[in-house]
């Protein structure tokens, strides 16, 4: 399972994207403005921030320690914004943001000691293939955080991480309650 990382700084944008061929214009002037008259209406939702942890090396070993961290910013008031009505619907069910794409970016932003600290990977949190929509239609691809490959050498303590996730999808009203992402590796 990863490490969550706890959010100490999180911003967020939404605006409208282009709309498919042949779908209507969906403005933001006021309430209501999300899918209620085009289910296809792209947004592109713009997250950034910083988290704390505390990855430390093992000074007993030469060895390199790696774990993956997860990171999970709080998508709901960004959703809640252009949506013009309450994240938690009826029956515990909520807004969520199924991808078309995504550019996820993070860095190490905090260290100490000077043995070594990497950075190798960094990837969506698995998907959940079996949400469904208010309508029951399949949402195989909503935004869960992401998953992050880090390392550290003997000493060494990584203590910050910073990201920047770039997301194009559509704002959808799920079905049923979402109980959080499967664990990864």
């Amino acid at each position: 399972m990863a490490i969550p990382v706890n959010l100490i700084g999180q911003n967020w944008l939404i605006t409208p994207a282009a709309n498919p061929p042949g779908t209507t214009t969906v403005t933001v002037a006021g309430a209501g403005a999300f899918n209620r008259g085009n289910p296809d209406q792209l947004w592109l939702l713009v997250l950034t921030g910083v988290g704390t942890l505390r990855f430390a090396g093992n000074t007993a070993t030469n060895d390199w320690l790696s774990e993956t961290v997860r990171i999970v910013p709080d998508v709901q008031a960004a959703l809640a914004s252009v949506s013009g009505s309450p994240v938690v619907g009826l029956a515990g069910t909520q807004l969520a943001f199924n991808l078309v794409l995504w550019a996820p970016f993070a860095a190490v932003s905090g260290v100490a000691g000077n043995d070594g600290f990497a950075l190798s990977d960094w990837r969506p949190t698995p998907f959940i293939p079996t949400l469904v929509d208010s309508s029951g239609k399949s949402v195989p691809q909503v935004f869960q955080g992401i998953d992050v490959d880090l390392g550290v050498l003997r000493s060494s303590v990584i203590t910050g991480v910073s990201y920047n996730i770039t997301l194009l999808g559509r704002i959808v009203q799920l079905g049923q309650p979402v109980f959080g992402p499967p664990a990864s590796r």
